[in-house]
């Protein structure tokens, strides 16, 4: 059977981790790219665990962005609460 070297590059903190867990379930990176690689050949997809974070759909990014928008507001002023558009107009134009 003929053979690859397949390389890549992973931050040291992740690579320090991983080592830990490979070395807890007795395996070793070889052992974890091949069984990976075997799986795509014998399914034909990439596992949805090896897929980047920036590989999330738009409209799931587009979301936890306004996600994160809503939770950076002010807590609302209950002063207003229950106050139609109608009445706020009325409170603008009575203002100006």
């Amino acid at each position: 059977m003929a053979t690859a070297v397949v390389s890549g590059r992973v931050d040291e903190a992740i690579r320090q981790r991983a080592d830990i867990a490979m070395r807890k379930a007795n395996l070793t990176p070889t052992d974890v790219i091949q069984g990976v690689w075997a799986t795509m050949a014998k399914t034909g997809e990439v596992p949805d665990i090896v897929r980047p974070v920036t590989a999330v759909p738009k409209e799931q990014e587009a979301m936890a962005r306004l996600d994160r928008f809503l939770n950076s507001l002010p807590p609302a002023n209950s002063t207003y609460a229950g106050w139609s558009d109608d009445d706020i107009l009325a409170l603008r134009a009575r203002d100006e």
